[in-house]
């Protein structure tokens, strides 16, 4: 499989022996988000001995900025009116709610332009959204979730989810877990003299935002040596204020959305991972943490406790439990033997498990699978 560079930036022309795939994602692969960085390892990842081709298109914008996100959607339409007769298929990353409008809408334009799509699903809250959304809205939700030849879920939760709650045919689903490359390397910054907990992802209350302050300001853990490092996209003064009001200024920073090579960086020196969500399908910085070699402490939520195991290769919490949280990371605070050993399962599981290159061998099939059966549906 090929990445085409050029077609990257929309220049190049298909060569005739290669499928040229179509990629529709938010934020291209320089999104502030768990989509593009995946996108962004994929690309990164891509087998130069296969016959796919991709062409990255991005629907919202490398710096994931709403008020410019309609030129950059629009944009992004025409590039694929522009481009779309040198591409084979469609494969389109989708959430919820405004990314069911957005990215949607290129999973018809592809179907008009008779172009078969790979609808690749994302976040935990499917059926809340359904729930939430009027009747006309949930037909046009399972049209769109049927209207795709295959469709990409994340973990078998989604898979029952798709398949149960919207009617998608249990043939037409694949599921292919998250993954991330090996990010192990040493940490040779020489400052960090106490245990470092790491928080990456948005910094919001679903995502735990205010039990891991809670946490970390518990007196149980008031004695130890610790700092911590929380760091996402999301307003980060009131957070900034919310550490000053615990009397957690001096051990808690609060940063803004990392890039890549700072997020190695930053995992390169952590010793504890923490993930307090109440709702993930499956966090794309739980598996660099993993693939960093981090001891972790998770929310079982979604798709978390098919890559975290309780005890083997990190600790699971209850969602909310503030308490149980400062517990287990005393526990890994004070035991630098569990933080190792559950570190070097975490690793040797997201190597198995969540490896870059099986989640790109099974993308392939997947294309490979849709193409054999669109080519039997028009003999027929």
């Amino acid at each position: 499989m090929t990445v085409d560079n050029k077609a990257i930036s929309g220049d190049a022309q298909q060569p005739p022996a290669a499928t040229t795939v179509c990629i529709i994602s938010p934020g291209g692969i320089l999104g502030r988000g768990g989509i593009a960085r995946l996108v962004r390892y994929e690309v990164d990842a891509w087998d130069a001995g296969s016959n796919y081709r991709l062409w990255i298109v991005d629907s919202y914008g490398p710096r994931m900025r709403f008020a410019a996100m309609p030129f950059h959607y629009l944009y992004a339409v025409m590039r694929v009116l522009a481009g779309f007769r040198r591409c084979r298929l469609f494969h389109v990353h989708m959430a919820t709610h405004g990314s069911s409008l957005r990215e949607g809408s290129f999973v018809w334009l592809a179907r008009l332009l008779g172009r078969p799509v790979v609808l690749h699903l994302h976040g935990s809250a499917f059926a809340g959204f359904d729930d939430w959304l009027p009747r006309p809205g949930r037909w046009m939700l399972r049209r769109l979730l049927n209207g795709a030849g295959r469709v990409i879920v994340i973990g078998q939760a989604l898979k029952r989810e798709a398949t149960d709650r919207f009617g998608v045919p249990s043939d037409r689903i694949t599921i292919i877990p998250n993954a991330v490359p090996d990010l192990a390397e040493n940490d040779d910054s020489g400052t960090v003299t106490s245990c470092r907990i790491t928080y990456l992802g948005r910094l919001e209350a679903k995502k735990g935002t205010p039990d891991l302050l809670a946490a970390l300001s518990d007196t149980c853990l008031a004695e130890l040596a610790w700092e911590a490092v929380l760091a996402g996209p999301g307003p980060l003064e009131p957070w900034r204020r919310e550490v000053d009001t615990r009397g957690l200024d001096g051990r808690v920073r609060i940063l803004a959305w990392q890039e890549l090579d700072q997020v190695r960086r930053l995992l390169a020196g952590t010793d504890i991972f923490v993930l307090p969500s109440h709702g993930e399908v499956q966090s794309i910085a739980l598996l660099e943490a993993m693939a960093a070699g981090c001891a972790v402490v998770a929310t079982p939520v979604g798709a978390v406790p098919e890559a975290i195991i309780d005890e083997e290769c990190g600790l699971l919490v209850a969602v909310g439990d503030a308490a149980a949280l400062a517990s287990a990371l005393r526990r890994l605070v004070i035991d630098p033997g569990l933080r190792t050993r559950l570190g070097g399962n975490a690793r040797q599981r997201q190597q198995t498990r969540f490896g870059i290159g099986r989640h790109c061998a099974e993308i392939v099939r997947t294309y490979d699978r849709l193409l054999a059966d669109e080519k039997v549906e028009s003999v027929q």
